[in-house]
């Protein structure tokens, strides 16, 4: 959902590393080679992320490192699902002082805070290597802020009629409804907006009943309580 109060709308930010190559500082391609400097994710990395136990709409996370054939830098993909969708890929590069590019393309699963600022920290080592082969150790932390669901707009009352009963009278020109379906809640689920069974996180809806707004006891037009 836009516009929510405490929520970042981007979904995409590119971030220099702040990488001082020094004198060897020979860069004749984007990727890494013989005296060609670079910037690759450690080698820990993938079993990193496995341990984090990541997921998009109930589906575990997998990830896979390459090369990408735009830039011709290192490329991490986080996908998810039989289809392999992409859930966020992160892009290094090794000109200038280095930079990364994360990029968020599906949502994560967030455990439940009902605030917006529930974020996902994400960190990630990289591995800068100069054109003569020395190397300094570099990470940065990326954090995926969760979505809330907002109300698009007020619930429209409905009416419904005892004329419409067995046991009514039928009066001509009375509304003889007696069950009102499909009526719009007007929530918009926002980004996590996944589904039972699909999901077993997925969404929901209940009755807000807690200790603070005491028993709620429905009542027939006489007072009686009603068993439900």
């Amino acid at each position: 959902n836009h516009n929510v109060n405490g929520e970042a709308q981007n979904a995409s930010v590119t971030t220099s590393l702040n990488i001082n190559w020094g004198a060897d500082q020979n860069n004749p391609t984007p990727g890494g080679g013989l005296d060609d400097r670079s910037v690759v994710f450690a080698s820990t990395m993938v079993s990193t992320l496995n341990n984090l136990h990541l997921s998009s709409n109930g589906q575990a996370l997998s990830y896979a490192i390459s090369t990408d054939p735009v830039s011709g830098g290192q490329l991490l993909t986080a996908t998810a699902g039989t289809n392999h969708h992409t859930v966020f890929t992160v892009l290094l590069s090794d000109a200038n002082n280095g930079s990364y590019t994360f990029t968020l393309a599906d949502n994560l699963d967030h455990p439940s805070s009902n605030t917006p600022a529930n974020n996902q920290a994400l960190t990630f080592n990289v591995v800068a290597t100069d054109s003569d082969g020395d190397s300094v150790n570099q990470s940065f932390t990326v954090n995926v802020q969760d979505d809330v669901p907002v109300l698009s707009g007020n619930v429209t009352n409905g009416t419904v009629s005892e004329d419409g009963l067995t046991s009514g009278n039928h009066v001509n020109g009375v509304s003889q409804v007696i069950t009102l379906t499909n009526q719009s809640l007007n929530v918009s689920w926002g980004a996590d907006a996944a589904t039972h069974p699909g999901d077993a996180n997925g969404r929901a809806l209940s009755f807000n009943v807690s200790n603070n707004h005491g028993v709620i006891t429905p009542l027939d037009s006489s007072g009686h309580a009603l068993n439900l």
